[in-house]
């Protein structure tokens, strides 16, 4: 009898605990599924009030980042089309005149946004899904990691926007830049 009557307390216990946990906050307040979508549509109604002239003035005379890339694109877009997972970003190499990646070849399967950073603005270049059917006939591969390795050429001329890597194709991005931003 004791040990029935324990074991019903622990039982009931765990469930006050259980329920405590799940509903922790105030009845007031909305659940997580209804605050993501007001924090949605706070951050759409924020893109509306920007225009793309304004952020991309902003950023004009400054270094950008992959994500202020992305917000600028989508911006112009007047959509979200461009993410961290969809989107490359990379810089100019101060070595060598070249943009250097190194990219799951799985990636190749969706649409892909390479984004060339310059001394100022970017290059957005997409590669649809269907432009790459087979990563290691027209990439290298490194052997290292098993990731493609591209880079592309910023020097004027035959190899610019080509892809330039060891045992590449030499690969034209040229033909899928969207939009240059100076």
């Amino acid at each position: 009898m004791v040990i029935t009557l324990s074991i019903i307390i622990v039982l009931l216990l765990i469930v006050i605990y259980y329920l405590y946990t799940q509903n922790r906050r105030p009845a007031h307040w909305p659940s997580e599924e209804v605050s993501k979508k007001v924090v949605e549509e706070h951050e759409e109604e924020q893109m509306e009030d920007q225009t793309f002239e304004s952020i991309y003035d902003v950023l004009k005379n400054k270094k950008v980042t992959k994500s202020d890339v992305i917000h600028i694109i989508n911006i112009s877009l007047g959509r979200r089309e461009l993410s961290n997972a969809n989107t490359n970003f990379s810089s100019l190499n101060k070595a060598k005149p070249v943009w250097w990646f190194d990219i799951l070849p799985e990636k190749f399967s969706e649409d892909l946004h390479l984004i060339l950073g310059k001394e100022e603005g970017f290059i957005w270049i997409t590669i649809p899904k269907d432009a790459v059917t087979d990563v290691n006939k027209v990439f290298r591969v490194r052997d290292d990691n098993g990731r493609v390795q591209l880079v592309i050429s910023s020097e004027p001329g035959v190899y610019y926007l080509r892809d330039i890597a060891s045992g590449a194709s030499g690969f034209n991005f040229e033909q899928y830049v969207e939009k240059i931003f100076d």
